[in-house]
C-alpha cells in the first residue's frame, strides 16, 4: 500500500508529475536508441529492429515507474 500512497503524492503535485514525466521520456528514448543501434549492429532487418527498440522503451517505462513510486 506504501506504494499507492506514493502514486497519489506524486498526482497531487503538478509539477513532480511533469518532472517524472519528462524523466521517463528521456530515458525512454536513450534506451530505444540504444535498443535499435544494437538490433542493427546485430544484423536484424529494419522492421524487426523498430519492433525491439519499441518493447525495450516499453520495459524502460515500467521500471522507472518503480524507481519514482520509491522516491516518495
Amino acid at each position: 500500500m506504501k506504494n499507492v500512497g506514493s502514486l497519489f503524492r506524486i498526482m497531487q503535485y503538478p509539477r513532480l508529475e511533469s518532472l517524472r514525466a519528462s524523466h521517463i521520456e528521456k530515458a525512454k528514448k536513450k534506451q530505444m536508441i540504444s535498443a535499435l543501434t544494437d538490433a542493427k549492429s546485430q544484423g536484424m532487418a529494419q522492421s524487426l529492429a523498430e519492433k525491439h527498440a519499441k518493447k525495450e522503451g516499453s520495459a524502460c517505462d515500467r521500471s522507472h515507474d518503480i524507481f519514482w513510486m520509491r522516491l516518495f
